[in-house]
């Protein structure tokens, strides 16, 4: 596949997640939150102590925080749940605007990747799951190329990307929900289906501590 080939999904993709966050009317959140009260995550810039999973996540366009009001916090949860909180979360400060999109990634890839870097050095042993929901999951795809760091797992919801595979990771450490009916990762034409992943993140926990371990 061409870049170009590549391209064509992802634009399309991205004129769904436009079309229907305009229809909602919503509006861009600040890009540098500090609340925290579960829509913000920030285990690896506060240092917290080293835990054997750290998971570096990238909410949707215009979601709360840097975790997100969808499968962001839920997932954390079922992480946390599975693991006894051995576990470090950290959410990507990016300005995910409605604007943002046309960068494909560009805008928060980069940011998600110093945070990679940052844990690393940090906590060496611990392996890092990128996780990534719409406009996330772009910036998911971006920061796996920016970063020359070893992943251990890599899971994406409504993905514009979806046609893109993940490069230098094996397949089977990698895994892309798209659910029936979702437009922006090209699976049909039911907005609803892109902001109902939520449900799905005790799957997601569990596909993403067997594939690190």
């Amino acid at each position: 596949m061409t870049a170009e080939e590549a391209s064509i999904p992802v634009f399309e993709g991205l004129n769904k997640l436009e079309e229907g966050l305009k229809s909602h009317g919503k509006t861009a959140p600040p890009s540098t939150p500090t609340a925290n009260d579960g829509l913000v995550e920030n285990g690896i810039l506060e240092h917290a102590p080293c835990q054997p999973l750290t998971m570096i996540f990238a909410r949707g366009t215009n979601e709360d925080g840097n975790m997100g009001k969808g499968i962001g916090r839920p997932l954390a949860a079922a992480l946390r749940a599975k693991t006894d909180n051995k576990i470090i979360v950290q959410g990507v400060n990016y300005d995910a605007s409605i604007a943002g999109n046309l960068l494909l990634g560009l805008n928060g890839g980069p940011i998600m990747a110093d945070l990679v870097k940052q844990s690393v050095a940090q906590c060496p042993d611990s392996k890092i799951l990128l996780v990534g929901y719409s406009q996330g999951a772009m910036v998911t795809h971006a920061g796996k190329l920016l970063t020359h760091e070893k992943i251990s797992a890599i899971a994406v919801f409504g993905d514009p990307g979806r046609l893109i595979p993940f490069a230098n990771i094996p397949p089977e450490k990698t895994k892309e929900y798209c659910n029936e009916g979702d437009p922006v990762c090209l699976n049909g034409f039911s907005w609803a289906a892109h902001e109902s992943y939520a449900v799905l993140a005790d799957d997601a926990a569990d596909f993403l501590i067997k594939a690190s371990s």
